[in-house]
């Protein structure tokens, strides 16, 4: 990034109150096949796309939001975690933390990482959902928050957790503060709600935005002022995916190549242009500052298979560095290193270098799925 756009940014960043930079990744269209167990949800910007950069493409960079990016540049520090079965492990130390249920899905808030719990760690058919904050000291409280089958979301940059509810067809918006385990919002949200399964819709948490993903077009509600609009940015009968404001639209999708546009969720203008291939996907950091593209590569004549590989791209700077981490089995830092781990070892992996480091970590006492901070686990 160069030293003016720096300049900018920390000058930006001191003006502002309230940072966004939200976290979530999206769903596979159809929870139509029931008590499924839980996958890693992509994000495409289109519903079920399935996109990422083809290695050989160039991006292109357009003008950027200053705000938007200096926004995203001030999001909080914090431990990394990973849950395997009903224990958390906490930063590069894996300190263990016990969950009363098994670790489903880790957020990533201002006030500690929210573990989303539930009997058997699947998405459909899991409910009830319950929830425990763990501070960076690795204190677990459990907070006063049941929710059925809906996605909730939060904002790494706030202390809150958002989820709607859906009442004999009345749709509404729920703002939670984690810390005072109150709720501090309940918006009306307009429209009709009849796809993908949940009991409620979809949302995404972005600064004082909730995106809300209702039949016809994305709703957006400003939990601060009550109002509630529609945008055009985000189409209607999706999981909406928001990430330090930013969002990912699919130019040409099903085709051979096709585009991962990387824009404004406010204002739809464009941040990153990225040539895509089909089947590919792609998903940005919590914060939005980076754009994890994956391919499943070229199939192996050997084994048949094909081996995933991960370009990462610096959505400001418009550069891109390949990474060794598998993108299906991996996880963000607040500082937005990727890591993964791999029974006793732990890969960090730096986002704007491709530079990798391993240490050795406890190896985990259960045997399920891994969940990682920074990625969404829904079906």
């Amino acid at each position: 990034m160069t030293e003016r756009l720096m300049t900018l940014l920390h000058g930006e960043a001191e003006t502002l109150d309230v940072p966004p930079a939200p976290t979530t990744e999206i769903l596979g269209a159809g929870r139509r096949l029931r008590h499924r167990r839980t996958r890693t949800i992509w994000a495409s910007g289109a519903a079920l796309a399935l996109v990422v950069a083809g290695a050989g493409g160039a991006a292109v960079l357009h003008d950027r939001d200053e705000k938007t990016v200096a926004r995203a540049a001030a999001a909080p520090t914090g431990p990394f975690a990973w849950g395997v079965d009903d224990t958390v492990y906490l930063g590069a130390a894996a300190h263990a933390v016990q969950m009363p249920e098994v670790a489903q899905t880790l957020y990533y808030t201002s006030a500690g990482i929210l573990v989303r719990t539930n009997k058997d760690g699947s998405s459909d058919g899991g409910a009830p959902f319950h929830f425990e904050l763990v501070t960076p000291d690795g204190t677990a409280t459990e907070l006063g928050v049941t929710l059925g089958e809906v996605v909730p979301s939060t904002d790494p940059a706030q202390p809150y957790l958002a989820w709607a509810t859906n009442t004999d067809g009345k749709i509404q918006v729920v703002v939670h503060d984690v810390t005072t385990d109150r709720d501090v919002a309940t918006v009306d949200v307009p429209g009709d709600f009849t796809w993908g399964g949940w009991s409620a819709p979809p949302v995404a948490l972005s600064g004082d935005r909730v995106y809300v993903g209702m039949d016809h077009q994305t709703s957006v509600v400003n939990w601060h002022t009550g109002e509630a609009t529609t945008t055009a940015v985000l189409p209607g009968s999706q999981l909406p995916d928001v990430s330090g404001g930013r969002t990912v639209v699919v130019d040409g999708q099903g085709a051979n190549v096709a585009t991962a546009n990387i824009v404004d969720a406010a204002t739809g203008a464009d941040v990153l242009d990225i040539p895509i291939s089909k089947f590919d996907r792609v998903t940005l950091s919590p914060d939005g500052r980076f754009a994890m593209v994956a391919t499943e590569g070229p199939v192996d004549p050997q084994s048949q298979s094909q081996a995933p590989s991960t370009l990462v791209y610096d959505v400001d700077a418009g550069t891109h560095v390949s990474v060794d981490v598998s993108p299906f089995d991996v996880g963000w830092t607040p500082q937005d290193d990727l890591f993964s781990v791999h029974g006793d070892q732990l890969k960090v992996c730096d986002a704007a270098t491709g530079g990798c480091r391993t240490s050795t970590v406890p190896k985990a006492t259960g045997d399920g799925l891994i969940r990682y901070t920074g990625r969404v686990y829904e079906s």
